[in-house]
């Protein structure tokens, strides 16, 4: 009994060091991507230190840019980007209507805030139309490039109703400090003022953006079912291509969740003719999409109320469109070749089964020589 107590007894600071390690990591991890200063704690001490944007980090730790090795081409991606943001912006611009937007030039003026929703209410911003003078939602179109996707859900086998209701689709881009996805953050900061302005005296939380030494980071997100309770009036929707190859989703359906309109997010791929230059976008499965392409997003901003009574601002995913994917094939490739590069010829001496063998013979035979106790 004392040896056991002593054991348990010596596995605690173990396992505290243990945590200890890992909450380090995952400090460091979040200070790598983000370029913040990461606290350290050591002992009663804590100290904080700097960590250095290294591409070197993505390797050691499971940072959001793990896909964005030394092999990434960050500067010319970002050039890409910056071409795509502003050709889609200028095309945009030419055919504007208020409930279609680019971000970096989105107009709230003339919108209000709606209340929707029967149970768990929400609040949008909506512009009239003019023909039938119902609210239509104001949705905008942003490009990044992304730093994070879980567009697919997996291990929701054995999953109850309630932790079904959590599962969402959720991405995060990132703009690399080109200059129109940074209007596009000062722009996003302008359109949660009316949020703010409706809800005067109310406290309310607004859309983190982190910023890091990529420039801002921008997520969004939506829930994959929803309680039929809130939406009494809606059907059930099929699930897009390629969401639920295992049908493990279909058989978490019930009479209390279903997968409503307003839980749909499309995929798209863009291609390009070569030979005529025309563009084209075709429906795409969720799976495509990887760290360090370059994607489009359409959301919306969504205003929720939390069980405190505050009021939190959200960014509902609609849409996702994959521009180019050729730098992450690109870095994919290079990181392949890099690791089947042949190393430094070395003289490798091979021997046979029987040399072996008789080698560990003789060498029992020299032991057995002088027995144990002989003098």
């Amino acid at each position: 009994m004392g040896t056991a107590r002593a054991s348990e007894t010596q596995r605690g600071p173990l396992l505290t060091t243990s945590a200890r390690r890992y909450r380090e990591r995952e400090e460091v991890s979040v200070a790598c991507f983000h370029g913040c200063t990461a606290k350290i704690h050591g002992g009663n001490e804590s100290a904080d230190r700097e960590i250095p944007y290294k591409s070197e980090f993505y390797g050691l730790f499971r940072t959001p840019l793990a896909a964005m090795n030394q092999f990434y081409k960050a500067q010319d991606a970002a050039s890409c980007l910056e071409a795509e943001a502003g050709a889609v912006r200028s095309a945009m611009a030419s055919q504007r209507t208020e409930t279609s937007q680019h971000l970096a030039d989105l107009n709230v003026e003339d919108a209000m805030v709606v209340e929707c929703g029967t149970g768990r209410k929400s609040w949008r911003i909506c512009v009239p139309n003019p023909d039938d003078g119902i609210a239509d939602e104001v949705v905008f179109a942003v490009q990044g490039i992304i730093t994070r996707s879980n567009l697919v859900p997996t291990n929701v086998q054995h999953m109850d109703h309630r932790r079904a209701l959590r599962l969402t689709q959720h991405i995060e881009i990132t703009g690399f400090e080109t200059g129109v996805f940074e209007e596009s953050m000062t722009r996003l900061e302008v359109a949660q003022d009316i949020f703010a302005q409706h809800f005067s005296g109310h406290p309310v939380s607004r859309l983190a953006t982190p910023i890091g030494r990529t420039g801002h980071v921008l997520g969004a997100s939506n829930r994959i079912f929803t309680l039929k309770v809130d939406t009494p009036t809606e059907q059930g929707s099929e699930f897009q291509p390629g969401m639920d190859p295992l049908g493990s989703l279909e058989r978490l359906k019930s009479e209390e969740l279903i997968h409503g309109p307003e839980n749909v997010v499309r995929y798209y791929k863009r291609t390009r003719d070569q030979s005529t230059g025309k563009t084209s976008y075709d429906t795409s499965f969720p799976g495509i999409f990887r760290p360090g392409d370059i994607a489009e997003m359409h959301a919306s901003l969504i205003a929720i109320r939390t069980g405190d009574k505050k009021i939190k601002i959200t960014c509902r995913l609609h849409a996702v469109t994959l521009l180019d994917n050729s730098y992450t094939k690109a870095a994919t490739i290079d990181k392949i070749m890099h690791k089947s590069r042949p190393t430094s010829a070395t003289q490798v001496r091979r021997r046979g089964i029987y040399e072996m063998y008789a080698a560990g013979r003789s060498r029992r035979t020299i032991c057995s020589a002088n027995p144990v106790g002989a003098e």
